[in-house]
């Protein structure tokens, strides 16, 4: 396969995940993984392009870059789980009365 096609696999998967962002304005956690979409087109970015490269730097860059979003879905899903126990609901809707 030539770049080309792969970088339209990943701006396709990078599109998937713009539009569950877009779409979805209720459920935090499928907002979630709308993110979680996003982060793994731009993850496909550095590894097609360290592919094609022959270099490790992207594929070190990769790694930690999915060591940090773990982190962070982690951090996310346990405010979310501790949100759901409280108030028995996910949606933004509730969730916007936090800020006051």
């Amino acid at each position: 396969m030539n770049i080309h096609s792969l970088l339209l696999l990943s701006i396709s998967v990078f599109l998937v995940g713009l539009w569950g962002l877009f779409i979805n304005r209720r459920n935090i956690i499928l907002l979630l993984m709308a993110f979680e979409i996003m982060y793994l087109a731009a993850h496909l970015n550095f590894a097609f392009a360290a592919h094609f490269s022959n270099d490790l730097m992207g594929i070190l860059f990769i790694i930690y870059g999915l060591a940090v979003v773990g982190a962070e879905s982690c951090v996310g899903l346990s405010i979310v789980s501790v949100y759901y126990a409280i108030h028995r609901d996910v949606s933004l809707n509730t969730m916007y009365l936090l800020r006051r």
